[in-house]
């Protein structure tokens, strides 16, 4: 049976929220996040938030951000065999050039919250790699046991031509995301 619908967006009537990604752990524990949109203006004030669902007590946790980076939009989860969750989303940069972000966070654990967020793009842009190319987006991310992840977007190149990119990274001994070269799929 179906339990009766909570607003896990917001409990504030001004904010909206949009486009979740939901995952969850081999304990039963969930996580979403999606688009958080924090005023009824331009698309530049979303930012992304997650909620945690706890299968032991049967309650949401309070929401938390993944990034408040203006701007950032379609988010995508996934969680590991060993509680690891991963968040990839596309950003603004200052200039207004979009960019795929990846974060982190450990499932079921009440004192564990997001990491500093890591541009995947990072880096190719100057390198030539990606000369032509006009927009990131569309992100996706899944993760297996060790952990490691992969994550892919599409790069679309000023002719109007989409081009797909895929980048694998491991998660070192602190948690910290290293990321291996970038390729195009």
């Amino acid at each position: 049976s179906w339990t009766a619908p909570i607003d896990l967006a917001a409990p504030d009537e001004s904010k909206d929220g949009y486009g979740p990604s939901i995952a969850m752990d081999f304990d039963g524990n969930a996580m979403v996040v999606w688009r958080q949109l924090n005023s009824f203006s331009a698309e530049s004030q979303t930012l992304i938030a997650s909620r945690e669902f706890n299968a032991a007590s049967g309650a949401w946790g309070p929401l938390e951000f993944v990034t408040r980076v203006p701007g950032s939009i379609d988010p995508h989860l996934a969680i590991s065999i060993r509680d690891v969750a991963l968040v990839t989303w596309q950003s603004r940069e200052v200039d207004g050039t979009p960019s795929i972000w990846v974060s982190r966070k450990i499932t079921g654990q009440s004192n564990e919250h997001w990491t500093r967020s890591m541009r995947m793009d990072a880096g190719l842009r100057n390198s030539g790699t990606l000369d032509g190319l006009a927009l990131a987006a569309m992100p996706g991310v899944s993760v297996d046991s060790p952990p490691d992840f992969m994550a892919v977007w599409t790069e679309f190149k000023d002719s109007g031509e989409a081009v797909i990119w895929g980048r694998r990274g491991t998660l070192g001994s602190l948690g910290v995301i290293q990321l291996d070269t970038a390729a195009q799929i």
